[in-house]
């Protein structure tokens, strides 16, 4: 199954509320020594995220869950 159709399915079980519009955040870029996330681009809002210093991935994951 292409990605683009299993993201269709997943979106077509998940509804989203009319209110609310759907974020979209891209992930782009990967340390390649630990392959945890270091940055993040948000689609809607135009914003670009990156990991702090001595900041873990989850804290970093739930930066980008509130942007």
């Amino acid at each position: 199954m292409k990605l683009k159709r299993r993201i269709e399915r997943l979106r077509e079980k998940v509804p989203s509320p009319a209110s609310e519009r759907p974020t979209e955040i891209f992930l782009v870029g990967i340390c390649p020594e630990t392959q945890e996330a270091v940055a993040a681009y948000s689609m809607y809002s135009g914003q670009s995220l990156k990991r702090m210093t001595l900041e873990s991935e989850a804290a970093f994951n739930a930066r980008i869950d509130r942007a």
